[in-house]
């Protein structure tokens, strides 16, 4: 089971959009789309992930398996000085990898890319309040999803109450 953390390319457009739309047909998914939802284009796809390179308070990073996408993370910054130091966090991993250290490897590579920066100095999560595995890296939390738990205590992570419906 070998997976490779790289940072994603324009050309793996298709391949996240494939990813996406099997998150949001997930039962109870964490992720803030609904089934159907999802609507980018690959061009538009690839061009979001091109801002993302182009960044230098963003970056996107794709686990892969077997040139299979098994995880995402991407840390969004600003672009507006007052607020250039904190990025927002969105992380997911497809539902059959789950439970085997993905989610632990994304997070260390972005906390690993936020300190390199030099300029991060918050990483925000906001999560629906049912994401149990999203609260164990709050920093106020006994557990945590990574050794470099202690890196994560200067970050900002918020919980958000929310409830998804689904058409049936």
């Amino acid at each position: 089971m070998e997976v490779i953390i790289q940072e994603a390319k324009p050309s793996d457009a298709a391949q996240i959009i494939a990813y996406i739309n099997r998150l949001s047909e997930e039962p109870n998914s964490n992720i803030e789309l609904s089934p159907g939802e999802f609507s980018r284009t690959v061009e538009e796809e690839a061009g979001f992930l091109a801002d993302f390179a182009a960044s230098e308070n963003s970056i996107f990073l794709v686990a892969e398996n077997a040139g299979k996408i098994v995880g995402i993370i991407n840390c969004r910054g600003d672009s507006r000085k007052a607020i250039r130091h904190a990025v927002t966090l969105g992380m997911s991993v497809d539902q059959a990898w789950r439970g085997k250290g993905i989610g632990n490897q994304l997070m260390a590579r972005a906390i690993e890319w936020a300190k390199s920066t030099g300029n991060i100095k918050r990483i925000e999560l906001s999560a629906f309040e049912r994401n149990e595995t999203a609260k164990m890296i709050t920093p106020s939390s006994p557990k945590s999803l990574s050794p470099s738990a202690p890196a994560l205590v200067p970050f900002l992570c918020q919980s958000l109450p929310c409830s998804r419906t689904t058409a049936g």
